[in-house]
């Protein structure tokens, strides 16, 4: 399981994705990443470590087109997560 440091940096990260995604016009290119962050609590609940990683991927999969400083910073701590698990 990722440290108290790490969880709060992945909290900030899903959090600036979220405001980023609902002021961008075309946030319709991005319908389920917000999705899958509001249920990624309950995924660790259910599921662990396994179902932070998997919903964490699936959000990563739902950014691919998702560009600029902010987005490669929020896809950094993503994926180090990733990694770590």
């Amino acid at each position: 399981m990722p440290t108290k440091k790490e969880m709060n940096e992945l909290n900030e990260a899903l959090e600036v994705m979220k405001i980023e995604l609902s002021n961008k016009p075309d946030s319709a290119s991005f319908p389920f990443a917000p999705a899958y962050a509001e249920a990624l609590t309950e995924a660790i609940s259910m599921y662990g470590t396994e179902g932070l990683k998997t919903r964490l991927l699936y959000i990563l999969s739902n950014l691919q087109y998702w560009r600029g400083t902010k987005a490669r910073k929020c896809k950094e701590v993503f994926k180090n997560i990733i990694d770590k698990l």
